[in-house]
């Protein structure tokens, strides 16, 4: 990830080892662990074991990210008729138990950990067992965990954009789309799995240009009304006047860019144009547009030095063991 990416990244790990591992290198790559310390550019993911357990690999995890200044997420996932009650109330005062007493551990061992609130809770599909990603239950819990984030004020981290469709279909849509839009309409600062298929269980490149869409489509749409003398234009409608046309205004060709939203993927094409009877179909369309992007994409990459010292720290790394 370091080296193919400028972004921050989430990580895990097995254990302590691996993660101070992670934590060396990213300290290599930012100056040192006081630069990491101030600006990290990794957020570990770490769990409890549903319900109510707090595991040696867990908390050992993050820890060491407390004392060294790195952001954790510390989340239960617990699931309604499994690992958790069968009910939505009691669900939700469970994932929530499973945090707030992390939160306890890991400030009482480092006051001012940077600690990230959360929950991944969902129900058990009763006919087929899975942990339901794409369930109506899910996009609820995330609601009610939301509040409580907001009621502690605490970062708050939840699943989103993803489905319980082994394949990149219109049950996809309808699942990444919701959960994307009222992710966000809770006010979720980390959301996270976008683009993930059957239960989390597999991806695509082309799942996640999908929900990549999804997402700037809500983006668009949770935009605030801009209301002014410039979007409400009272000169123009003087001159259109009543029965008139707006398109060839000049106010039309200062706005539309900015105001309008522009579709990547998405088809819009009437029946029987040329473009309409070349298209594929979405799933033609974004399996090109990925392809284009691994083909041209460069990542600016690390000096040298940098890269090697990388490499000699993987090299010495011990593996954790169970």
């Amino acid at each position: 990830m370091l080296l193919n990416t400028i972004k921050p990244v989430i990580v895990t790990g097995h254990g302590k080892r691996d993660m101070k591992t992670m934590i060396d290198m990213a300290a290599a790559v930012t100056g040192g662990y006081p630069a990491l310390h101030k600006l990290p550019p990794l957020i570990l993911y770490s769990e409890p074991m549903s319900p109510l357990i707090h595991t040696e690999m867990g908390v050992s995890k993050a820890l060491l990210c407390s004392e060294h200044g790195v952001p954790f997420i510390y989340i239960g996932s617990p699931m309604m008729g499994g690992s958790g009650p069968a009910t939505l109330a009691g669900i939700l005062v469970q994932a929530n138990a499973e945090s707030l007493s992390g939160l306890v551990i890991f400030q009482k061992k480092h006051p001012g950990a940077k600690f990230i609130y959360g929950g991944d809770a969902t129900c058990m599909d009763m006919k087929n067992s899975i942990f339901a990603y794409g369930a109506p239950e899910l996009n609820i819990l995330n609601a009610g965990l939301a509040d409580l984030a907001h009621s502690y004020g605490l970062p708050f981290f939840c699943i989103a954009g993803s489905t319980d469709s082994k394949t990149l279909d219109a049950q996809a849509g309808l699942e990444y789309a919701l959960s994307i839009y009222l992710s966000t309409l809770n006010g979720c600062n980390i959301i996270h799995d976008c683009g993930y298929l059957e239960q989390g269980l597999t991806s695509s490149f082309e799942s996640v240009l999908f929900a990549d869409e999804v997402i700037d489509l809500v983006k668009y749409m949770l935009r605030p009304l801009e209301v002014n003398d410039r979007t409400v234009p009272m000169e123009v409608f003087r001159r259109v006047g009543p029965g008139g046309h707006f398109l060839m205004d000049p106010h039309t060709m200062e706005h539309f860019r900015r105001q309008f939203w522009f579709p990547r993927l998405m088809d819009r094409t009437r029946s029987g144009t040329t473009r309409s009877e070349e298209d594929r179909g979405m799933w033609e369309r974004i399996h090109q547009k990925a392809r284009e992007i691994r083909s041209s994409m460069k990542v600016p990459g690390l000096p040298s030095d940098l890269q090697n010292k990388i490499h000699r720290i993987v090299q010495a790394h011990i593996p954790d063991v169970d």
